[in-house]
């Protein structure tokens, strides 16, 4: 969960979902173009950050994530925020395997200095037939979503 905050607060401001919508991506317009745009998402069981072109998985190898699931919050475009939640399951290694199963839900609020730096004028992210699509002048997003 801290690593996924981190990146949700140090973001500039949150590109999907829209204000008062929901989802199971989240896209953010950070600052440093390599980065942008950065995606959060649930692949195969893992928490992932897709940034740019480049992946990195968020959440431990022995745990399964599931139900992930975002919601804007933001009240104003300057107060962006959203609402996290995703189920994490595995079992604990004693002498008598233990199953865990715990919800983890969250709001989180963008750093209040951040300041735009990357103006973003790209068309809105789409998801047709479980594939999420976003254009940017640096990227050119394709990801195999499930819902």
């Amino acid at each position: 969960m801290p690593r996924l905050s981190h990146r949700i607060r140090t973001a500039e401001t949150v590109i999907d979902p829209a204000a008062g919508a929901s989802g199971i991506v989240l896209t953010l317009q950070v600052s440093d173009e390599v980065l942008n745009p950065t995606l959060i998402v649930l692949e195969s069981g893992a928490l992932v950050a897709v940034q740019a072109d480049s992946k990195q998985i968020l959440s431990s190898d022995k745990i399964v994530v599931s139900n992930f699931w975002v919601q804007n919050t933001s009240a104003t475009e300057d107060t962006p925020s959203v609402y996290v939640t995703f189920y994490v399951s595995g079992t604990i290694p004693l002498p008598q395997p233990t199953p865990y199963d715990r919800k983890f839900e969250t709001a989180i609020n963008l750093f209040p200095d951040h300041a735009t730096t990357s103006h973003c004028s790209c068309a809105s992210p789409s998801c047709t037939n479980n594939v999420y699509s976003w254009f940017a002048k640096v990227a050119h997003v394709h990801l195999l979503v499930q819902h």
